[in-house]
């Protein structure tokens, strides 16, 4: 995540498994973020969506704005 949230928002990030739902794996307050996971789901997608400050208020995603499939390294 290269853009900085508007200054009334936060980006959180979600781990998201098919047929499950999206788990978040906390704000994201700068355009990196490391976190481990527990699992390595062949198809994991992780999510970034722009809640408000502090994060989803309900527990779900709200916008998502960025996506993308996880890849495994060699």
């Amino acid at each position: 995540v290269a853009d900085a949230a508007p200054d009334d928002k936060s980006y959180e990030l979600w781990a998201v498994e098919p047929g499950q739902n999206p788990k978040s794996l906390g704000v994201v307050e700068q355009a990196s973020y490391t976190r481990a996971l527990p699992y390595q789901p062949k198809d994991l997608v992780f999510a970034i969506s722009l809640e408000p400050k502090g994060g989803s208020p309900t527990g779900t995603p709200g916008a998502v704005v960025f996506s993308g499939q996880l890849i495994q390294s060699n």
